[in-house]
């Protein structure tokens, strides 16, 4: 789970310029027809910046194609607003999914999803860079609904004190590891975001391709070796993203239960 930049862009001369933009023709009609609508809802979007929800509004299926067709738009501002969001990433990150923290930047993802708020297509808040399996596991979901939400990794504030737990223990010299997001957070949104896209296991899989990796240092170039390249591994994860970090808590957790002299 990673913050993301806030674009300094203004939505309103953003939606202006995608819709003079436009060439002639139905779709460019209906928008025109709908921008002050389309401005109205932006204003909503102030729930979603205070940490709240929220509920989508009705159209009609020629309105919703014509808002859709906004993010697909070949208008110069349209190819501005996602090549701004893609270069406000954090270079640190090296390209890691802003929802999981594991898979590559490949997609850009609707918060609130276009499918059922087709009015914020184009906004720039409403879009957060993500891998395809989180973007393949959350869908249409609406943020909020059912007890399903997800972090708006924008405007949702993550805890500044750690909140994701690794144990190993070790059975017959075989690492089993767990993640799971602390007691006292079990009310919070990232423990809410962790629960909805799966990443108890998502986590636990790529551990265990780790552990692998680091198994096969110690088998070809020794014990001290493999040490080293831990110790490396956690002071970068540290560096490039932080403390609470699923990597660094798993490195720490493989120091501290003697992982290197645990396995064969």
């Amino acid at each position: 789970m990673i913050n993301l930049k806030l674009s300094k862009r203004t939505e309103i001369n953003d939606i202006e310029n995608i819709i003079n933009e436009k060439n002639k023709g139905d779709k460019k009609t209906q928008l025109l027809k709908l921008k002050n609508k389309i401005v109205s809802r932006y204003g909503t979007h102030i729930a979603i910046e205070l940490l709240n929800r929220l509920a989508k509004d009705s159209y009609t299926l020629d309105e919703k194609t014509a808002l859709q067709s906004l993010y697909f738009s070949k208008t110069k501002t349209a190819r501005e607003i996602t090549k701004e969001i893609l270069d406000n990433l954090d270079a640190n990150h090296s390209n890691v999914c802003l929802y999981c923290g594991i898979g590559e930047i490949d997609q850009i993802d609707h918060f609130l999803p276009k499918e059922h708020f087709p009015e914020f297509s184009i906004l720039h808040k409403n879009l957060i860079p993500i891998c395809g399996k989180c973007n393949e596991i959350k869908g249409s979901k609406i943020p909020g609904d059912n007890g399903i939400d997800f972090l708006q990794v924008i405007f949702d504030i993550l805890p500044i004190e750690n909140y994701l737990i690794c144990k190993i223990t070790y059975k017959n010299k075989i690492p089993e590891v767990t993640f799971e997001i602390e007691d006292k957070f079990k009310d919070n949104i990232v423990n809410i975001h962790f629960n909805s896209l799966g990443l108890s296991k998502r986590l636990e899989k790529k551990a265990t391709q780790y552990f692998l990796q680091i198994k096969a240092l110690k088998n070809e170039f020794g014990l001290k070796y493999a040490e080293d390249e831990l110790e490396r591994n956690l002071k970068n994860t540290k560096f490039y993203f932080n403390d609470f970090f699923w990597k660094t808590e798993l490195i720490s957790e493989m120091l501290s239960t003697d992982f290197l002299n645990e396995i064969e």
